[in-house]
């Protein structure tokens, strides 16, 4: 995404700063409390700014000097209760008593009377419940990706509440405004429903491209709701911020700014109204010119190249990847980054050795570049003699699974041992029987964990044509998506089953039949794809396994809770995980806890991408929890 975020500071190349734009904070009792006001004076209808729910007032610092510049008018932001300097009274908390402590604190502040509103997100709300109370009052409004009552319709308002319930308490004391605010939620929304927004005040209703959620219905149930409310009144404009997500004013500040001013112009009158839009040309002049020349410096710099290489890595071009990662090695040699992402791309189409070069290149260059260090050492296991697992072919008809087996060592043929099969990603399929050991095979060789716990391993491997199951639900961006439509949640007795899926099952019942392997003993666990495929064995054979483990996956929650619930699992995810999300493995666990499904746990790595693999095969608990269990 390109940056825009300097753009906030142009004005002070255009405009010379007025000498009575200066902040004023100020700390007003308002009955039982007090509320931080933080107010730049100026002339005109003031602008009240509404933050959104987890934030205070400093939220707006970015653009709130340029918006004084062009409109010099007063600016007007606050904390609410409990949040940032304002004072807190356990027994006034939700929207109706906020909204009567605002009132008193304009009051008291001598700004009460005509007003422009500006929200964002949760601050919607009270923008909504203000204006109905005083539609006179209430000039103008823009709502930037605010909350609507619409969005959070009667099941998805429980279910919501129901999170916020279950980790609210940890703001008791730490931040208790947010703790209220979170235990209010849901009268909250009820209330701002019954104070529908006044058809005669006019607004602009900016939505984001990328709404703040991971789930496709949320998303389009979210731009539905700002269509219909857009829609609501002909004095209604409803703008898209293109590329934008939930901050729009922080991606998109011009857009903003000039929102706010255009409209802060129209509500104003005469000389003035042509004077405010003088000012604001003058700055959008500055603002396109700003963003011609940032577009410019951008244009085949390092992030440029970057880029544009993951965009061809995405779509499986990797002949592209690897061209334009190599340009950006010839174009930045200093950069450990560049190297970081070539190496990736190396990895990706089999070449360990030079892989490991460039990897080795980047921690040199820059020795805190964890992930690097976590590859070299995975490249390190991986260059180990894998001969020591067999290839094998299993033959169902005219069907084939190609897999790797590696036996314990001291093997007796007598003996039955436990099972573990790995199921690979989407990157490992294939048909030459080798690309499946790229990650975690090495794992197994570990002398301390062959002795530790002495099993049979196998790494099947995927066609490239199919996949592990057919169904990776609500998955966007994911390269092997085949089936995201609603008609598959509506069959959830009836998930179909693979090819490879059915073969790795049949697999398992020919070892287990011919007691190689332990019937009580047999465990399943997967990465991205795999973790897909793990989701689904376990809900085609539920009372089949003793635990699983699942990194970086996804499950069809209903379905899975309905029939997989009893088995243990350990589920793994990098809080931003831009290939697979990490929401959905979040509310499975959620789900899961909620039912009192036993032996259940749940590992996210903070700041860990997609490739979470890396730090869960250094899990010391994983396989003493793991083998543990026995049906």
């Amino acid at each position: 995404m390109k940056q825009y975020f300097a753009l906030v500071f142009i004005f002070l190349s255009v405009f010379i700063p007025r000498a009575d734009a200066q902040t004023l904070d100020t700390l007003i009792d308002v009955g039982g409390y007090k509320l931080h006001f933080s107010i730049i004076p100026g002339k005109g209808i003031p602008v009240l700014f509404e933050a959104g729910g987890g934030d205070d007032a400093s939220a707006w610092n970015g653009i709130i000097r340029p918006i004084a510049e062009i409109t010099h008018t007063t600016l007007i932001t606050y904390d609410r209760i409990g949040f940032g300097k304002s004072g807190l009274d356990s027994n006034q908390h939700g929207i109706v008593k906020m909204i009567d402590g605002l009132e008193t604190g304009l009051h008291k502040l001598g700004y009460w009377g005509n007003i422009m509103l500006v929200a964002h997100s949760q601050g919607a709300i009270y923008a909504q419940v203000f204006a109905f109370r005083h539609p006179d009052l209430v000039k103008a409004t823009v709502m930037i990706d605010g909350t609507t009552p619409c969005f959070y319709e009667s099941q998805r308002l429980t279910a919501t509440q129901h999170s916020i319930d279950e980790t609210k308490d940890k703001w008791k004391k730490s931040r208790p405004g947010m703790y209220y605010q979170s235990a209010d939620f849901s009268a909250n929304i009820n209330i701002a429903r019954n104070s529908p927004f006044p058809a005669s005040v006019p607004v602009t209703d900016l939505v984001s491209d990328y709404p703040p959620f991971n789930d496709s219905n949320d998303i389009l149930d979210w731009k539905r709701c700002h269509r219909e409310f857009s829609n609501g009144a002909p004095n209604r404009l409803g703008i898209t911020a293109f590329a934008c997500h939930h901050y729009i004013f922080r991606e998109a500040p011009l857009l903003v700014i000039s929102v706010i001013s255009k409209m802060y112009a129209d509500a104003s009158h005469g000389k003035e109204t042509v004077e405010i839009l003088q000012r604001l040309a003058d700055y959008e002049l500055a603002g396109i010119n700003d963003i011609r020349k940032r577009d410019n410096d951008y244009m085949h710099s390092e992030n440029d190249l970057n880029s544009w290489g993951y965009q061809f890595f995405s779509k499986g071009e990797i002949e592209k990847a690897l061209s334009v990662f190599k340009l950006n090695i010839l174009l930045n040699p200093s950069s450990w980054n560049v190297y970081d992402s070539y190496g990736e791309a190396l990895m990706r189409n089999g070449d360990k050795k030079e892989a490991t070069r460039m990897y080795q290149k980047s921690v040199a260059l820059n020795p805190k570049n964890e992930n690097g260090k976590n590859i070299l050492e995975e490249l390190s296991e991986q260059a180990q003699d894998f001969t020591q697992y067999k290839r094998e072919f299993f033959i169902r008809g005219r069907d084939t699974l190609r897999y790797r087996i590696l036996y314990p060592e001291d093997y007796k043929i007598e003996k039955s041992y436990p099972l573990l099969v790995f199921l690979h990603g989407g990157g490992e399929r294939g048909n030459d029987n080798e690309a499946q050991l790229i990650h975690g095979a090495g794992l197994f060789l570990r002398d301390s964990l062959r002795k530790q716990f002495p099993a049979i391993v196998i790494f099947p491997q995927c066609p490239s044509d199919s996949l592990w199951t057919t169904t990776p639900p609500k998955i966007t961006n994911a390269p092997y998506v085949v089936d995201t439509t609603a008609a598959y949640y509506l069959a959830l007795d009836a998930q179909p089953i693979t090819t490879p899926e059915r073969l790795v099952k049949l697999l398992m019942d020919s070892l287990a039949d011919h007691n190689i392997a332990d019937k009580k003993r047999i465990y399943i666990g997967g990465l991205s794809m795999g973790g897909l495929g793990t989701y689904s064995l376990l809900i085609h054979c539920p009372n089949y396994f003793a635990a699983a483990f699942s990194i970086c996956g996804e499950a069809n929650k209903a379905l899975y809770i309905k029939k997989a619930a009893g088995v243990p699992i350990w589920i793994f995810h990098g809080e931003v995980d831009n290939v697979i999300p990490v929401q959905p493995d979040r509310d499975l666990y959620k789900a899961l806890q909620k039912m009192g499904a036993k032996n259940v746990k749940y590992t996210e790595y903070p700041g860990v991408n997609h490739g979470s693999w890396n730090r869960v095969f250094a899990e010391p608990g994983l396989f003493p929890w793991l083998f543990s269990f026995k049906k």
